[in-house]
């Protein structure tokens, strides 16, 4: 079992402080109580994670999603112009900001979690953004970041998994 974790005090459900893979992963985020815990199923994570889905809606029990990207391979969810290609990434450098900033987000963790059991494998995945060359990947880029590092078997950390 997967969560989403809220602030306190969420009212829609639909804007997401952390997401947890599993119980573990939950305890490993340095929460209070006061946050509000969502049990979602594991593909529901994945989605989040790998930023493929977006939440449109939360109905009190259940939500709803649509596609990241809007693609014309998904009638149910068309790009606004149907001749566009749909992109996360035009040029090697928006992908290079993306990255940076993910790294300055495993940086504020690195250096005030020193004991943290997730340390090691926070250093090691920042490290990796900092070196990835940016250029080594076709662009426009159609997937998001975190796909392509679950495509090519990339330890990664979606940036709302990092406490």
């Amino acid at each position: 079992m997967a969560y989403f974790i809220l602030n306190p005090n969420e009212t829609n459900y639909t804007n997401i402080y952390k997401i947890a893979a599993d119980d573990d992963a939950k305890s490993k985020l340095n929460l209070t109580n006061d946050f509000i815990s969502v049990n979602v199923s594991d593909s529901e994570f994945a989605n989040i994670r790998n930023n493929t889905k977006s939440i449109a809606s939360h109905d009190g029990t259940s939500y709803t999603y649509v596609d990241f990207l809007s693609t014309e391979t998904d009638p149910n969810n068309p790009p606004s112009d149907p001749t566009a290609i749909a992109s996360n990434f035009e040029t090697s450098d928006q992908l290079r900001q993306e990255l940076d900033i993910i790294a300055n987000t495993c940086n504020q963790f690195i250096e005030s979690n020193a004991d943290h059991p997730w340390r090691t494998s926070i250093q090691t995945y920042k490290d990796y953004l900092v070196s990835f060359d940016t250029t080594s990947v076709t662009f426009p880029m159609t997937i998001s970041w975190e796909k392509y590092c679950e495509d090519n078997s990339i330890s990664y950390y979606h940036p709302l998994q990092i406490p």
